[in-house]
Protein backbone atom coordinates (compact mmCIF):
# COMPACT_ATOMS: atom_id res chain seq x y z
CA UNK A 1 0.00 0.00 0.00
CA UNK A 2 2.84 2.46 0.80
CA UNK A 3 4.60 1.63 -2.39
CA UNK A 4 1.27 1.75 -4.56
CA UNK A 5 0.78 5.66 -2.80
CA UNK A 6 4.88 6.38 -2.98
CA UNK A 7 4.45 5.71 -7.21
CA UNK A 8 1.34 7.47 -7.35
CA UNK A 9 2.62 10.76 -5.66
CA UNK A 10 6.40 9.77 -7.87
CA UNK A 11 4.28 9.97 -11.10
CA UNK A 12 1.97 13.36 -10.08
CA UNK A 13 5.31 15.02 -9.31
CA UNK A 14 6.76 14.30 -12.69
CA UNK A 15 3.43 14.73 -14.44
CA UNK A 16 2.16 18.03 -12.45
CA UNK A 17 1.29 20.22 -15.03
CA UNK A 18 -0.47 17.19 -16.94
CA UNK A 19 -3.14 16.90 -13.89
CA UNK A 20 -3.37 20.77 -13.15
CA UNK A 21 -4.45 20.68 -16.79
CA UNK A 22 -6.31 17.89 -16.40
CA UNK A 23 -8.01 19.40 -13.23
CA UNK A 24 -8.73 23.15 -14.85
CA UNK A 25 -10.27 21.39 -18.20
CA UNK A 26 -12.40 19.76 -15.44
CA UNK A 27 -13.38 22.27 -13.55
CA UNK A 28 -14.86 24.42 -16.90
CA UNK A 29 -16.81 21.65 -17.57
CA UNK A 30 -18.37 21.09 -14.07
CA UNK A 31 -19.36 25.03 -14.26
CA UNK A 32 -20.39 25.31 -17.58
CA UNK A 33 -22.64 22.32 -17.83
CA UNK A 34 -24.09 22.80 -14.17
CA UNK A 35 -24.75 25.95 -15.05
CA UNK A 36 -26.64 25.29 -17.93
CA UNK A 37 -28.37 27.70 -19.78
CA UNK A 38 -27.67 30.29 -16.71
CA UNK A 39 -23.86 30.40 -18.77
CA UNK A 40 -23.15 33.99 -19.30
CA UNK A 41 -21.92 33.87 -22.72
CA UNK A 42 -21.32 36.42 -25.09
CA UNK A 43 -24.50 37.71 -27.24
CA UNK A 44 -22.62 40.38 -29.50
CA UNK A 45 -21.20 38.66 -32.55
CA UNK A 46 -22.20 35.17 -31.07
CA UNK A 47 -25.64 34.56 -29.70
CA UNK A 48 -27.11 37.23 -31.85
CA UNK A 49 -25.54 36.00 -34.88
CA UNK A 50 -23.58 32.52 -35.35
CA UNK A 51 -25.04 30.65 -32.52
CA UNK A 52 -28.48 31.56 -33.29
CA UNK A 53 -27.80 30.58 -37.17
CA UNK A 54 -26.47 26.77 -36.57
CA UNK A 55 -29.64 26.61 -34.24
CA UNK A 56 -31.81 27.37 -36.93
CA UNK A 57 -29.93 25.24 -39.20
CA UNK A 58 -30.76 22.65 -37.23
CA UNK A 59 -34.22 23.30 -35.99
CA UNK A 60 -35.39 23.93 -40.05
CA UNK A 61 -33.56 20.75 -41.02
CA UNK A 62 -31.49 22.79 -43.15
CA UNK A 63 -27.73 21.50 -42.72
CA UNK A 64 -27.91 19.60 -46.06
CA UNK A 65 -30.51 21.73 -48.10
CA UNK A 66 -30.04 23.55 -51.33
CA UNK A 67 -32.78 25.15 -51.22
CA UNK A 68 -33.63 26.76 -47.92
CA UNK A 69 -34.00 29.82 -46.76
CA UNK A 70 -33.64 31.48 -42.63
CA UNK A 71 -36.67 32.74 -40.86
CA UNK A 72 -34.82 36.60 -40.80
CA UNK A 73 -34.43 38.90 -43.34
CA UNK A 74 -37.38 37.94 -44.71
CA UNK A 75 -36.06 34.12 -45.66
CA UNK A 76 -32.61 34.33 -46.57
CA UNK A 77 -30.76 31.50 -48.68
CA UNK A 78 -29.34 28.90 -46.77
CA UNK A 79 -26.30 29.31 -49.15
CA UNK A 80 -24.90 32.44 -46.79
CA UNK A 81 -24.41 30.76 -43.73
CA UNK A 82 -22.12 27.85 -42.96
CA UNK A 83 -20.95 24.84 -44.69
CA UNK A 84 -22.55 21.18 -43.06
CA UNK A 85 -18.56 20.06 -44.11
CA UNK A 86 -17.94 22.55 -40.85
CA UNK A 87 -16.84 20.23 -38.48
CA UNK A 88 -18.00 22.66 -35.79
CA UNK A 89 -21.78 22.49 -37.46
CA UNK A 90 -21.27 18.55 -36.49
CA UNK A 91 -21.58 20.22 -32.62
CA UNK A 92 -25.55 21.29 -33.84
CA UNK A 93 -26.37 18.56 -35.28
CA UNK A 94 -25.96 16.35 -32.75
CA UNK A 95 -27.31 18.15 -29.60
CA UNK A 96 -29.49 20.78 -28.79
CA UNK A 97 -27.75 24.33 -29.39
CA UNK A 98 -27.10 25.22 -25.63
CA UNK A 99 -25.44 22.00 -25.09
CA UNK A 100 -23.28 22.28 -28.68
CA UNK A 101 -22.39 25.39 -27.76
CA UNK A 102 -21.11 24.08 -24.54
CA UNK A 103 -19.17 21.14 -25.75
CA UNK A 104 -17.55 23.32 -28.43
CA UNK A 105 -16.62 26.20 -25.94
CA UNK A 106 -14.59 23.00 -24.09
CA UNK A 107 -13.39 21.53 -26.81
CA UNK A 108 -11.48 24.42 -27.87
CA UNK A 109 -9.32 24.30 -25.09
CA UNK A 110 -9.00 20.51 -25.60
CA UNK A 111 -8.12 20.97 -29.17
CA UNK A 112 -5.68 23.63 -28.53
CA UNK A 113 -3.47 21.94 -25.99
CA UNK A 114 -3.62 18.30 -28.36
CA UNK A 115 -2.44 20.52 -31.47
CA UNK A 116 0.00 22.74 -29.81
CA UNK A 117 1.78 19.38 -28.53
CA UNK A 118 1.18 17.67 -31.75
CA UNK A 119 3.34 20.58 -33.47
CA UNK A 120 5.76 21.17 -30.34
CA UNK A 121 6.29 17.29 -30.21
CA UNK A 122 6.93 17.06 -34.32
CA UNK A 123 9.48 20.13 -33.66
CA UNK A 124 11.46 19.62 -30.30
CA UNK A 125 11.95 16.17 -30.84
CA UNK A 126 14.02 14.70 -28.07
CA UNK A 127 13.87 18.01 -26.11
CA UNK A 128 10.08 17.60 -25.91
CA UNK A 129 10.63 15.56 -22.67
CA UNK A 130 12.63 18.01 -21.44
CA UNK A 131 10.28 20.66 -21.64
CA UNK A 132 6.86 18.70 -21.12
CA UNK A 133 5.40 20.88 -18.05
CA UNK A 134 5.88 23.92 -19.72
CA UNK A 135 4.77 22.74 -23.20
CA UNK A 136 1.00 21.66 -21.32
CA UNK A 137 1.31 24.93 -19.45
CA UNK A 138 1.34 27.76 -22.35
CA UNK A 139 -0.13 25.26 -24.73
CA UNK A 140 -3.05 25.50 -21.88
CA UNK A 141 -2.82 29.17 -21.76
CA UNK A 142 -3.05 29.67 -25.76
CA UNK A 143 -6.37 26.81 -26.14
CA UNK A 144 -8.17 28.65 -22.76
CA UNK A 145 -7.92 32.46 -24.97
CA UNK A 146 -11.45 33.84 -25.01
CA UNK A 147 -11.66 33.65 -28.88
CA UNK A 148 -14.77 34.39 -31.16
CA UNK A 149 -16.83 31.93 -30.16
CA UNK A 150 -17.96 30.20 -33.14
CA UNK A 151 -14.43 30.26 -35.14
CA UNK A 152 -12.55 29.60 -32.00
CA UNK A 153 -11.41 25.92 -33.41
CA UNK A 154 -10.28 27.79 -36.19
CA UNK A 155 -7.52 29.67 -34.26
CA UNK A 156 -6.99 27.07 -32.03
CA UNK A 157 -6.56 24.81 -35.66
CA UNK A 158 -3.17 26.84 -36.52
CA UNK A 159 -0.64 24.61 -34.65
CA UNK A 160 -2.39 21.83 -36.45
CA UNK A 161 -1.77 22.77 -39.73
CA UNK A 162 1.65 24.09 -39.21
CA UNK A 163 2.35 20.15 -38.19
CA UNK A 164 0.94 19.03 -41.51
CA UNK A 165 2.94 21.64 -43.72
CA UNK A 166 5.76 20.62 -41.76
CA UNK A 167 5.26 16.86 -42.31
CA UNK A 168 4.77 17.23 -45.99
CA UNK A 169 7.89 19.49 -46.56
CA UNK A 170 10.13 17.23 -44.58
CA UNK A 171 8.73 13.53 -45.58
CA UNK A 172 5.92 14.08 -48.57
CA UNK A 173 3.93 11.49 -48.62
CA UNK A 174 0.16 11.09 -50.11
CA UNK A 175 -1.41 11.00 -45.98
CA UNK A 176 -0.13 14.22 -45.05
CA UNK A 177 -1.39 15.61 -48.89
CA UNK A 178 -4.64 14.34 -47.70
CA UNK A 179 -4.38 15.30 -43.96
CA UNK A 180 -4.20 18.91 -45.73
CA UNK A 181 -7.23 18.84 -47.93
CA UNK A 182 -9.63 17.80 -44.72
CA UNK A 183 -7.88 20.23 -43.01
CA UNK A 184 -10.82 23.13 -43.55
CA UNK A 185 -13.15 21.24 -41.75
CA UNK A 186 -11.63 22.92 -38.88
CA UNK A 187 -11.07 26.09 -40.74
CA UNK A 188 -12.57 28.89 -42.56
CA UNK A 189 -11.38 30.05 -45.86
CA UNK A 190 -12.00 33.67 -45.26
CA UNK A 191 -10.86 33.91 -41.75
CA UNK A 192 -7.57 32.37 -42.26
CA UNK A 193 -8.02 29.98 -45.36
CA UNK A 194 -6.50 32.88 -47.53
CA UNK A 195 -3.59 33.57 -45.24
CA UNK A 196 -2.91 30.09 -44.61
CA UNK A 197 -2.57 29.63 -48.62
CA UNK A 198 -0.72 33.03 -48.88
CA UNK A 199 1.80 32.05 -46.28
CA UNK A 200 2.55 28.98 -47.95
CA UNK A 201 3.01 30.28 -51.08
CA UNK A 202 5.37 32.77 -49.74
CA UNK A 203 6.95 29.46 -47.83
CA UNK A 204 7.10 27.98 -51.18
CA UNK A 205 8.99 31.07 -53.02
CA UNK A 206 11.84 31.22 -49.82
CA UNK A 207 12.24 27.71 -49.87
CA UNK A 208 13.03 27.32 -53.53
CA UNK A 209 14.88 30.61 -53.11
CA UNK A 210 16.92 29.71 -50.27
CA UNK A 211 17.59 25.69 -51.47
CA UNK A 212 17.92 26.93 -54.85
CA UNK A 213 15.77 24.58 -56.54
CA UNK A 214 12.05 24.38 -56.66
CA UNK A 215 10.47 23.15 -53.62
CA UNK A 216 7.95 21.20 -55.28
CA UNK A 217 6.38 19.54 -52.58
CA UNK A 218 5.35 22.74 -50.35
CA UNK A 219 4.01 24.30 -53.94
CA UNK A 220 1.79 21.08 -54.45
CA UNK A 221 0.75 21.64 -50.85
CA UNK A 222 -0.60 25.34 -52.04
CA UNK A 223 -3.80 23.28 -54.59
CA UNK A 224 -4.38 20.51 -52.33
CA UNK A 225 -4.83 22.91 -49.55
CA UNK A 226 -7.23 25.24 -52.03
CA UNK A 227 -9.13 22.26 -53.49
CA UNK A 228 -10.30 21.43 -49.59
CA UNK A 229 -11.44 25.08 -48.86
CA UNK A 230 -13.42 24.97 -52.54
CA UNK A 231 -14.95 21.62 -51.25
CA UNK A 232 -15.73 22.18 -47.96
CA UNK A 233 -17.08 25.51 -48.44
CA UNK A 234 -18.47 25.00 -51.59
CA UNK A 235 -21.74 27.11 -50.67
CA UNK A 236 -18.81 30.55 -50.20
CA UNK A 237 -17.64 30.14 -52.94
CA UNK A 238 -20.78 29.54 -55.19
CA UNK A 239 -21.89 32.91 -53.48
CA UNK A 240 -18.57 34.78 -53.49
CA UNK A 241 -17.71 33.79 -57.33
CA UNK A 242 -20.64 31.98 -59.60
CA UNK A 243 -23.89 34.85 -57.98
CA UNK A 244 -24.03 37.84 -60.04
CA UNK A 245 -26.25 39.12 -57.15
CA UNK A 246 -24.20 42.32 -55.39
CA UNK A 247 -24.07 41.59 -51.35
CA UNK A 248 -23.74 44.71 -48.58
CA UNK A 249 -19.96 43.33 -49.46
CA UNK A 250 -20.15 45.26 -52.39
CA UNK A 251 -21.22 48.84 -50.64
CA UNK A 252 -19.53 48.36 -47.03
CA UNK A 253 -17.35 51.29 -46.58
CA UNK A 254 -13.94 50.57 -45.23
CA UNK A 255 -11.40 51.97 -42.83
CA UNK A 256 -9.53 55.20 -44.07
CA UNK A 257 -7.38 56.17 -41.58
CA UNK A 258 -4.34 58.47 -41.28
CA UNK A 259 -0.86 57.70 -41.33
CA UNK A 260 -0.89 58.78 -37.29
CA UNK A 261 -4.18 56.89 -36.75
CA UNK A 262 -2.26 53.87 -38.84
CA UNK A 263 0.75 53.59 -36.30
CA UNK A 264 -1.57 54.16 -33.02
CA UNK A 265 -3.95 51.34 -34.23
CA UNK A 266 -0.60 49.09 -34.70
CA UNK A 267 0.47 49.99 -31.55
CA UNK A 268 -3.04 49.27 -30.07
CA UNK A 269 -3.18 45.37 -31.52
CA UNK A 270 0.02 45.18 -30.78
CA UNK A 271 -0.31 45.49 -26.84
CA UNK A 272 -4.07 44.16 -26.73
CA UNK A 273 -5.19 42.27 -29.69
CA UNK A 274 -8.64 43.41 -30.91
CA UNK A 275 -12.06 41.27 -29.08
CA UNK A 276 -12.47 38.57 -31.59
CA UNK A 277 -8.72 37.66 -31.56
CA UNK A 278 -7.90 37.78 -27.70
CA UNK A 279 -4.30 36.68 -26.66
CA UNK A 280 -4.82 38.75 -23.06
CA UNK A 281 -1.30 39.63 -23.80
CA UNK A 282 -1.14 42.97 -22.30
CA UNK A 283 -0.69 42.37 -18.39
CA UNK A 284 1.64 39.63 -18.27
CA UNK A 285 3.00 37.90 -21.78
CA UNK A 286 3.52 41.18 -23.25
CA UNK A 287 5.88 42.54 -20.79
CA UNK A 288 7.72 39.64 -19.87
CA UNK A 289 8.06 39.41 -23.81
CA UNK A 290 9.67 42.75 -23.77
CA UNK A 291 12.08 42.56 -21.18
CA UNK A 292 13.48 39.40 -22.62
CA UNK A 293 13.41 40.82 -26.26
CA UNK A 294 15.83 43.14 -24.67
CA UNK A 295 17.90 41.13 -22.42
CA UNK A 296 18.53 38.13 -25.56
CA UNK A 297 19.35 40.80 -27.65
CA UNK A 298 22.17 42.87 -25.58
CA UNK A 299 23.61 39.43 -24.76
CA UNK A 300 23.86 38.72 -28.32
CA UNK A 301 25.09 42.01 -29.18
CA UNK A 302 27.51 42.00 -26.21
CA UNK A 303 28.98 38.84 -27.52
CA UNK A 304 28.86 40.05 -30.70
CA UNK A 305 27.01 37.77 -32.74
CA UNK A 306 25.07 40.04 -34.63
CA UNK A 307 23.67 37.33 -37.33
CA UNK A 308 22.28 35.27 -34.55
CA UNK A 309 19.92 38.23 -33.87
CA UNK A 310 17.81 37.56 -36.63
CA UNK A 311 18.23 33.73 -36.66
CA UNK A 312 17.19 33.61 -32.96
CA UNK A 313 13.34 31.92 -32.97
CA UNK A 314 12.19 34.54 -30.09
CA UNK A 315 13.43 37.35 -32.20
CA UNK A 316 11.69 36.15 -35.45
CA UNK A 317 8.56 35.40 -33.75
CA UNK A 318 7.92 39.26 -32.18
CA UNK A 319 8.75 40.19 -35.40
CA UNK A 320 6.15 38.08 -36.76
CA UNK A 321 3.66 39.26 -34.07
CA UNK A 322 4.94 43.05 -35.11
CA UNK A 323 3.76 42.22 -39.33
CA UNK A 324 0.65 40.89 -38.60
CA UNK A 325 -0.14 44.57 -36.50
CA UNK A 326 1.54 46.63 -39.05
CA UNK A 327 -0.41 44.95 -41.86
CA UNK A 328 -4.05 45.16 -39.47
CA UNK A 329 -2.96 48.97 -39.36
CA UNK A 330 -2.18 49.43 -43.31
CA UNK A 331 -5.34 47.58 -44.06
CA UNK A 332 -7.09 50.75 -43.03
CA UNK A 333 -5.07 53.34 -44.81
CA UNK A 334 -7.46 53.59 -48.22
CA UNK A 335 -4.53 54.57 -50.57
CA UNK A 336 -2.40 51.47 -49.89
CA UNK A 337 -5.58 48.94 -49.72
CA UNK A 338 -7.06 50.57 -52.74
CA UNK A 339 -3.63 49.69 -54.74
CA UNK A 340 -3.51 46.29 -54.10
CA UNK A 341 -7.34 45.69 -54.84
CA UNK A 342 -6.63 47.56 -58.21
CA UNK A 343 -3.66 45.12 -58.62
CA UNK A 344 -5.60 41.77 -57.33
CA UNK A 345 -9.53 42.65 -57.55
CA UNK A 346 -10.58 38.94 -56.80
CA UNK A 347 -8.93 39.92 -53.14
CA UNK A 348 -11.73 43.30 -52.75
CA UNK A 349 -14.16 42.76 -49.74
CA UNK A 350 -11.61 40.19 -47.96
CA UNK A 351 -10.72 41.56 -44.67
CA UNK A 352 -6.41 41.02 -45.36
CA UNK A 353 -6.11 42.56 -41.60
CA UNK A 354 -6.94 39.34 -40.29
CA UNK A 355 -3.70 38.31 -40.33
CA UNK A 356 -3.64 39.85 -37.33
CA UNK A 357 -5.62 36.76 -35.74
CA UNK A 358 -2.69 34.37 -35.99
CA UNK A 359 -0.77 36.36 -32.81
CA UNK A 360 -3.18 34.60 -30.72
CA UNK A 361 -1.06 31.56 -31.41
CA UNK A 362 2.39 33.53 -31.52
CA UNK A 363 2.25 35.03 -28.33
CA UNK A 364 2.10 32.15 -26.68
CA UNK A 365 5.29 30.62 -28.53
CA UNK A 366 7.19 33.70 -27.56
CA UNK A 367 6.12 33.19 -23.94
CA UNK A 368 7.09 29.66 -24.18
CA UNK A 369 10.27 30.31 -25.97
CA UNK A 370 11.11 32.69 -23.36
CA UNK A 371 10.43 30.70 -20.58
CA UNK A 372 12.76 27.53 -22.00
CA UNK A 373 15.52 29.95 -21.30
CA UNK A 374 14.79 30.16 -17.95
CA UNK A 375 14.59 26.41 -17.85
CA UNK A 376 18.13 25.81 -19.75
CA UNK A 377 19.72 27.89 -17.18
CA UNK A 378 18.28 26.11 -14.08
CA UNK A 379 15.39 28.05 -13.26
CA UNK A 380 12.80 25.70 -13.80
CA UNK A 381 10.26 26.55 -10.58
CA UNK A 382 10.58 30.09 -12.11
CA UNK A 383 9.67 29.13 -15.35
CA UNK A 384 6.61 27.05 -14.22
CA UNK A 385 5.62 29.76 -12.01
CA UNK A 386 5.51 32.21 -14.99
CA UNK A 387 3.07 29.76 -16.94
CA UNK A 388 0.84 29.87 -14.14
CA UNK A 389 0.64 33.25 -13.97
CA UNK A 390 -0.40 33.46 -17.88
CA UNK A 391 -3.14 30.53 -17.51
CA UNK A 392 -4.19 32.97 -14.36
CA UNK A 393 -4.66 36.17 -16.32
CA UNK A 394 -6.16 34.27 -19.39
CA UNK A 395 -9.15 33.21 -16.32
CA UNK A 396 -9.96 36.10 -14.61
CA UNK A 397 -9.69 38.79 -18.05
CA UNK A 398 -13.43 40.16 -18.69
CA UNK A 399 -13.04 39.42 -22.12
CA UNK A 400 -16.22 39.47 -23.96
CA UNK A 401 -15.92 35.58 -25.34
CA UNK A 402 -14.55 34.46 -21.44
CA UNK A 403 -17.43 32.53 -20.76
CA UNK A 404 -15.99 31.20 -17.50
CA UNK A 405 -15.03 33.91 -16.09
CA UNK A 406 -18.59 35.77 -16.98
CA UNK A 407 -20.45 32.75 -15.85
CA UNK A 408 -18.42 32.67 -12.50
CA UNK A 409 -18.32 36.32 -12.10
CA UNK A 410 -22.18 37.23 -12.80
CA UNK A 411 -23.28 34.21 -10.69
CA UNK A 412 -20.62 35.10 -7.85
CA UNK A 413 -21.90 38.80 -7.79
CA UNK A 414 -25.74 37.34 -7.73
CA UNK A 415 -24.68 35.33 -4.33
CA UNK A 416 -23.44 38.30 -2.81
CA UNK A 417 -25.94 41.25 -3.50
CA UNK A 418 -28.66 38.59 -3.63
CA UNK A 419 -30.23 39.92 -6.85
CA UNK A 420 -30.07 39.72 -10.76
CA UNK A 421 -26.74 41.27 -12.45
CA UNK A 422 -27.37 43.54 -15.19
CA UNK A 423 -26.26 41.10 -17.85
CA UNK A 424 -28.31 37.33 -19.28
CA UNK A 425 -27.47 34.87 -19.44
CA UNK A 426 -28.11 32.31 -22.23
CA UNK A 427 -31.54 30.95 -21.12
CA UNK A 428 -32.89 34.82 -20.14
CA UNK A 429 -31.70 35.85 -23.88
CA UNK A 430 -33.86 33.53 -25.89
CA UNK A 431 -36.45 33.49 -23.01
CA UNK A 432 -37.82 30.50 -25.45
CA UNK A 433 -41.01 29.68 -23.02
CA UNK A 434 -41.97 33.80 -23.15
CA UNK A 435 -41.84 33.31 -26.55
CA UNK A 436 -43.52 30.18 -27.69
CA UNK A 437 -46.55 31.72 -24.86
CA UNK A 438 -46.54 34.31 -27.04
CA UNK A 439 -46.93 32.77 -30.18
CA UNK A 440 -49.59 30.13 -28.76
CA UNK A 441 -52.02 32.96 -27.67
CA UNK A 442 -51.90 34.62 -31.23
CA UNK A 443 -51.99 31.54 -33.18
CA UNK A 444 -48.76 32.72 -34.91
CA UNK A 445 -48.71 31.06 -38.33
CA UNK A 446 -45.57 32.24 -40.00
CA UNK A 447 -46.74 35.97 -40.04
CA UNK A 448 -44.08 38.48 -40.68
CA UNK A 449 -42.42 40.56 -37.44
CA UNK A 450 -39.69 42.81 -36.31
CA UNK A 451 -38.20 43.32 -32.56
CA UNK A 452 -37.74 46.78 -31.32
CA UNK A 453 -36.20 47.20 -28.35
CA UNK A 454 -33.94 44.01 -28.50
CA UNK A 455 -32.02 41.35 -30.62
CA UNK A 456 -34.68 39.89 -33.33
CA UNK A 457 -32.25 36.84 -32.45
CA UNK A 458 -34.82 35.92 -29.64
CA UNK A 459 -37.56 36.06 -32.22
CA UNK A 460 -35.61 33.92 -34.59
CA UNK A 461 -34.79 31.37 -32.29
CA UNK A 462 -38.12 30.74 -31.38
CA UNK A 463 -38.66 30.47 -35.13
CA UNK A 464 -40.17 33.47 -35.36
CA UNK A 465 -40.32 34.86 -39.13
CA UNK A 466 -38.40 38.45 -39.11
CA UNK A 467 -37.97 41.08 -41.88
CA UNK A 468 -34.91 42.45 -39.45
CA UNK A 469 -31.72 40.65 -38.75
CA UNK A 470 -27.98 40.15 -38.30
CA UNK A 471 -25.79 38.54 -40.95
CA UNK A 472 -22.76 40.00 -42.51
CA UNK A 473 -23.66 38.78 -46.05
CA UNK A 474 -26.68 39.34 -47.30
CA UNK A 475 -28.12 40.75 -50.71
CA UNK A 476 -27.56 44.20 -51.53
CA UNK A 477 -31.14 44.78 -52.66
CA UNK A 478 -32.59 43.48 -49.44
CA UNK A 479 -30.43 46.30 -47.68
CA UNK A 480 -32.00 49.07 -49.91
CA UNK A 481 -35.91 47.89 -49.59
CA UNK A 482 -35.16 47.57 -45.59
CA UNK A 483 -33.49 50.64 -45.42
CA UNK A 484 -37.05 52.46 -46.33
CA UNK A 485 -38.38 50.44 -43.48
CA UNK A 486 -35.83 52.44 -40.72
CA UNK A 487 -35.64 55.91 -43.13
CA UNK A 488 -37.48 57.57 -40.55
CA UNK A 489 -35.03 56.73 -37.55
CA UNK A 490 -31.72 57.05 -39.77
CA UNK A 491 -32.71 61.02 -41.19
CA UNK A 492 -32.61 61.65 -37.00
CA UNK A 493 -29.73 59.97 -36.22
CA UNK A 494 -26.51 60.32 -37.76
CA UNK A 495 -24.40 57.88 -36.22
CA UNK A 496 -27.13 55.03 -36.83
CA UNK A 497 -27.24 56.04 -40.40
CA UNK A 498 -23.71 55.57 -40.97
CA UNK A 499 -23.57 52.22 -39.22
CA UNK A 500 -26.05 50.85 -41.27
CA UNK A 501 -25.46 52.85 -44.99
CA UNK A 502 -21.63 52.07 -44.52
CA UNK A 503 -21.71 48.63 -43.33
CA UNK A 504 -25.49 47.35 -42.83
CA UNK A 505 -25.11 43.74 -41.32
CA UNK A 506 -27.23 44.78 -38.28
CA UNK A 507 -30.84 45.41 -40.35
CA UNK A 508 -32.22 46.65 -36.88
CA UNK A 509 -35.21 48.80 -36.28
CA UNK A 510 -33.18 51.75 -34.94
CA UNK A 511 -33.77 54.70 -32.60
CA UNK A 512 -33.93 57.83 -33.47
CA UNK A 513 -32.36 59.33 -30.16
CA UNK A 514 -28.79 57.85 -29.32
CA UNK A 515 -29.96 55.63 -26.82
CA UNK A 516 -28.75 51.83 -26.99
CA UNK A 517 -31.44 50.30 -27.01
CA UNK A 518 -30.05 46.78 -28.23
CA UNK A 519 -27.78 46.81 -24.74
CA UNK A 520 -29.82 43.66 -24.02
CA UNK A 521 -29.43 44.01 -20.08
CA UNK A 522 -31.43 43.22 -17.52
CA UNK A 523 -32.50 47.04 -16.33
CA UNK A 524 -34.09 48.46 -19.61
CA UNK A 525 -34.98 52.39 -19.18
CA UNK A 526 -35.58 53.92 -21.99
CA UNK A 527 -36.93 57.56 -22.42
CA UNK A 528 -37.52 58.47 -26.48
CA UNK A 529 -40.38 55.70 -25.96
CA UNK A 530 -41.48 56.38 -29.96
CA UNK A 531 -41.03 54.39 -32.92
CA UNK A 532 -39.42 55.83 -35.93
CA UNK A 533 -40.59 53.51 -38.59
CA UNK A 534 -42.15 53.68 -42.25
CA UNK A 535 -45.89 51.23 -41.55
CA UNK A 536 -46.78 51.47 -44.63
CA UNK A 537 -43.12 50.03 -46.13
CA UNK A 538 -43.87 47.41 -43.27
CA UNK A 539 -46.96 46.71 -44.42
CA UNK A 540 -45.46 46.22 -48.13
CA UNK A 541 -42.48 43.76 -46.84
CA UNK A 542 -45.37 41.77 -45.39
CA UNK A 543 -44.65 42.98 -42.05
CA UNK A 544 -47.73 42.04 -39.17
CA UNK A 545 -46.38 42.62 -35.50
CA UNK A 546 -44.24 44.20 -33.63
CA UNK A 547 -42.28 42.40 -30.74
CA UNK A 548 -41.00 45.07 -28.39
CA UNK A 549 -39.30 45.84 -25.02
CA UNK A 550 -40.26 49.42 -25.32
CA UNK A 551 -44.09 50.88 -24.87
CA UNK A 552 -44.77 52.55 -27.85
CA UNK A 553 -45.89 56.12 -27.57
CA UNK A 554 -46.54 56.64 -30.83
CA UNK A 555 -48.94 53.80 -31.30
CA UNK A 556 -52.00 55.55 -32.11
CA UNK A 557 -49.76 57.72 -34.94
CA UNK A 558 -48.00 54.88 -36.39
CA UNK A 559 -51.07 52.91 -36.91
CA UNK A 560 -50.88 50.34 -34.45
CA UNK A 561 -52.78 47.94 -32.21
CA UNK A 562 -51.82 46.62 -28.89
CA UNK A 563 -52.22 42.98 -29.04
CA UNK A 564 -50.67 42.53 -25.32
CA UNK A 565 -48.78 42.89 -23.07
CA UNK A 566 -46.40 39.59 -21.96
CA UNK A 567 -44.05 38.67 -19.36
CA UNK A 568 -43.52 35.30 -17.42
CA UNK A 569 -41.09 33.88 -14.34
CA UNK A 570 -38.95 32.42 -16.46
CA UNK A 571 -38.02 35.55 -18.43
CA UNK A 572 -36.26 38.91 -17.53
CA UNK A 573 -38.63 40.56 -20.66
CA UNK A 574 -41.91 42.55 -20.63
CA UNK A 575 -43.17 42.52 -24.07
CA UNK A 576 -45.36 44.51 -25.61
CA UNK A 577 -46.95 43.08 -28.99
CA UNK A 578 -47.94 45.29 -31.73
CA UNK A 579 -50.17 44.86 -34.88
CA UNK A 580 -50.46 46.82 -37.88
CA UNK A 581 -53.86 47.69 -38.82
Amino acid sequence: MGLEKKRICSWIKKNWAVVLVFCLVLLQSVVMFVAGDSIYASIHDNLELHILDYHLLAENNLFFSKDGVLPLLDGISRDYFFSEWNAYSWLYMLMPALYAYITGYLLKTVMGVGFTLLLAKYVLKERYEKYRSLLWLTAYAFGSLPLYSAFAWYFVSVPLVLYLVLRIYDTPHIKWYAALFFYPLLSYFTFFGVFILGYLLLAAIGMSIKNRKFCGRLFGAVPVLSAGYIVMEYRLFSVMLFSDVPTIRDTMVMADWSLGEVFAEIITVFTESIFHAQACQKYFVLPLCLIALILINLHLIREKQYRNILREPFNLTMLFILFNSVIHGFYGFEPLRSLIEGLVPVIKGLQLNRTLYFNTFLWYVALFLVLTKLWDKGREKLAAVLACIAILVIMVTPQKYNDFYNTCFNHFYEFVKGHESNNLDYGEYFSVSLMEEIKEDIHYNGEKCVAFGFNPAVLEYSNIWTLDGCISYYPQEYKEEFRKLIAPALEQNEDSRVYYDDWGARAYIYSASDEDIYSMLYKYDIKDKNLYMDTEQFKKMGGTYIFSRIEIANKDEKGLVHVGTYENDESLYTVYLYKVQ
